[in-house]
């Protein structure tokens, strides 16, 4: 649904979003007048969002919530659950990896993510687009708050205790280099829309 003031390219990528979800067992529990109160996929659950910032996730196990008409508000996700986002515009493209036992993504308008936290130990890889040299940052904390924007893509991570950020170089007239690793209570990382990592 979009609004007749909404720029462009705001109804452009929204109408150009596509959601896919597999599973091998899904469960329904209905709300009066056929409406959804919640889904529950089980083994080898597959979330795939395909428009201007592809998102692609995986877990054991993913709860949907609705509310209204069968809008789509959260998604509980547990059990190896790992969300990818790829970078796919501008010069330095990158991927976004975040894995974690837990993932709980909150969805506005029903269909884009607007934030998401982790449950239990997490890790969040940063990484050039595949089959390109550059650098790779793996980021870890006791838990992550990562933000969205109105295109649904991340924008901001939070890190809360024990982070640690460890960076590996490609290697340079082939000597390997050194990791470059940093510790801190916590971190922040900023995003450039569609071009991956700005600021840490």
């Amino acid at each position: 649904r979009t609004s007749k003031n909404q720029p462009q390219s705001d109804v452009d990528a929204k109408a150009a979003t596509i959601s896919h979800l597999t599973s091998q067992k899904l469960e329904l529990a209905m709300r009066p007048h056929n409406q959804f109160d919640n889904a529950v996929f089980t083994g080898n659950v597959r979330f795939r969002t395909d428009g201007p910032q592809p998102t692609e996730s995986s877990a054991q196990k993913a709860t949907l919530s609705f509310k209204g008409r069968n809008i789509l508000t959260r998604i509980h996700a547990e059990q190896q659950v790992k969300l990818l986002q790829h970078q796919l515009s501008g010069s330095n493209q990158q991927d976004v990896a975040v894995a974690a036992p837990v993932l709980d993504m909150f969805v506005g308008d029903g269909n884009r993510l607007t934030q998401a936290y982790t449950t239990g130990p997490p890790e969040i890889t940063i990484s050039p687009e595949e089959g390109k040299l550059g650098a790779r940052t793996r980021i870890t904390a006791d838990k992550f708050l990562a933000r969205f924007d109105s295109l649904g893509q991340i924008s901001q991570v939070h890190g809360d205790q024990h982070a640690r950020v460890v960076t590996i170089e490609p290697p340079r007239n082939n000597v390997q280099q050194p990791d470059r690793v940093s510790t801190s209570d916590s971190i922040d990382a900023y995003f450039r829309p569609g071009t991956g990592i700005e600021t840490l």
